[in-house]
């Protein structure tokens, strides 16, 4: 099960205040992402949910036990030093001090995945885009296809950059091979060599509209079966009954989290989503 968190707190034990600012800093970084981390004060870093120790401090190690024989459950713990050597622990994380800035974050995005069982959310049409690592993390079918393999083709029509990427992680972890277009003659194109399952239309494009670019598909005998999904930020009645005279087969409102899509295929695509198909 997911913790359900998007924000970790980090308890800092045996580091100088200099120390402390370089951390705070690194964790900025982090704030607009997937999940963010922050340092916790002083006064209340018993209850964080993450620990650096100073692991060539004696002090700071004995504070670290004395933390640990207090928890009901252990917390997972980075232990820093020059070497970073490799620790054997559970629930223990090795850091070398002179690459905290490099790999912090990266191995703060690790423990989240594997202590906290983080699951990214991924969201078409926000402004937040996965971590490259987290994106296996996605999809929504217990049934996984065979490394490599893909079960279906979608087209994705949008001429905002960061919807196409969004969309096309989403499938991609829905076992789907995914080609892109900006705006409709693109599509038109890719649909002349391709065979696709399922295809999503934005409504609002330069040229085409969604509108016209599906009465288009629908128009044509081979293609008129092919679902065609509007993915839009327009959600008046008047929107849905344009997009249902132009022969689409669902109105998707972004946002739209990577649920919904999971939905949409399992409806409109079922035949990509057939256990003998998935399994390996």
């Amino acid at each position: 099960m997911s913790s359900g968190k998007n924000e970790y707190s980090l308890g800092l034990i045996g580091f100088k205040p200099i120390e402390r600012t370089t951390v705070t800093s690194i964790c900025s970084l982090s704030h607009g992402r997937g999940r963010s981390y922050s340092v916790a004060d002083e006064s209340v870093s018993i209850n964080a949910d993450i620990f650096l120790v100073n692991a060539e401090s004696e002090e700071a190690m004995q504070q670290w036990q004395e933390i640990q024989s207090s928890k009901s459950s252990l917390p997972p713990v980075i232990m820093v030093s020059k070497t970073g050597e490799e620790v054997t622990g559970e629930k223990q994380y090795a850091l070398r001090r002179g690459g905290m800035a490099a790999r912090m974050l990266r191995l703060l995005e690790e423990i989240t995945r594997n202590d906290f069982n983080y699951k990214p959310e991924l969201v078409v049409g926000s402004n937040s885009i996965p971590d490259a690592e987290d994106v296996s993390m996605l999809g929504s079918s217990k049934l996984k296809p065979a490394e490599g393999v893909t079960v279906g083709r979608a087209l994705v029509v949008d001429d905002s950059l960061s919807v196409r990427t969004q969309m096309e992680l989403c499938l991609q972890a829905e076992h789907l091979k995914v080609d892109i277009a900006e705006n409709a003659m693109d599509a038109f194109e890719l649909i002349k060599h391709h065979h696709y399952d399922i295809i999503f239309l934005d409504v609002v494009m330069p040229g085409m509209d969604g509108y016209q670019a599906c009465k288009t598909i629908k128009s044509n005998k081979i293609l008129r079966k092919t679902p065609v999904i509007l993915l839009t930020g327009r959600n008046s009645r008047f929107d849905k009954v344009r997009g249902a005279m132009s022969g689409c087969n669902l109105y998707l409102t972004k946002p739209a989290d990577s649920q919904a899509v999971h939905k949409v295929l399992n409806k409109f695509v079922p035949a990509t989503r057939k256990e003998g198909d998935i399994l390996s």
